[in-house]
């Protein structure tokens, strides 16, 4: 069964039968389902590593770009694209459905049958007044390493790329575990655990610290919340922020 709930079937709007919703898991491990069916993924980390760029751009790219992000060092870099395309094909266009367009200068993958965990993430970031199951789910992936095993050597702009996509993912542990922490259907037992946790994660976040700080003085549990605080200022030194104007 796929770890990321999602609706498993779709109609085509060009008439063709109901397709299987792929769903393709970022977060603590990189995983392929096919409806309920996990399907084994390439075994080169570069054209994983490629696939993974192109769902996540979501974004039509020119041939000579991706041959001088991840092929630049070898021999024949319209080759080795042209490799990895072609196991990319074969995993990815079944059931009828082209998902990986490939023309002959651009490259693309239609995301209409594709579900993504980290477009869960965000989507429930950026939701006014998501369910508290919702909240639940997003701040257990955000306990998972992203993206793992899908860095690569001598590939300098995809490895940077890499880097900031985590950075932008990871910055939503915040936003989500205050909104879980402070929602009314949720105990103060539960809160301070989802908040220990983000805190656990963050060490040297400013805002980790100064959540659980607040939810355990809001509890008058105070020789706890001077434990956080005196722990922060050990960590942060001089960067240390004054809680008292927030």
């Amino acid at each position: 069964m796929r770890k990321h709930p999602t609706s498993t079937g779709r109609s085509c709007p060009d008439g063709r039968s109901m397709l299987e919703i792929i769903q393709i898991n970022l977060l603590g491990e990189v995983a392929y389902y096919r409806g309920e069916t996990k399907v084994p993924l390439i075994t080169s980390r570069k054209t994983r590593a490629l696939l993974i760029y192109l769902v996540v751009t979501g974004r039509s790219q020119h041939r000579e770009h991706l041959c001088e992000m991840f092929f630049a060092k070898t021999a024949d870099p319209r080759g080795a694209l042209r490799w990895s395309l072609s196991k990319l094909r074969r995993l990815m266009n079944t059931d009828g459905a082209d998902r990986l367009i490939s023309e002959r200068d651009y490259v693309a993958i239609d995301k209409a049958d594709i579900a993504l965990d980290i477009d869960f993430l965000r989507a429930t970031h950026g939701h006014p007044n998501p369910p508290i199951a919702r909240l639940r789910r997003a701040a257990q992936l955000l306990s998972q390493k992203p993206f793992p095993d899908l860095d690569l050597r001598r590939a300098d702009e995809y490895q940077l790329w890499l880097i900031r996509t985590r950075e932008a993912l990871l910055s939503l542990r915040g936003g989500i575990t205050e909104k879980l922490a402070w929602a009314p259907q949720i105990t103060d037992a539960e809160a301070l655990r989802w908040l220990r946790q983000w805190h656990q994660q963050d060490p040297f976040s400013h805002d980790a610290p100064f959540m659980l700080w607040r939810k355990l003085m809001e509890l008058d549990r105070i020789e706890e919340a001077q434990a956080v605080s005196k722990e922060y200022l050990r960590l942060m030194e001089t960067e240390a922020r004054d809680w008292r104007d927030r």
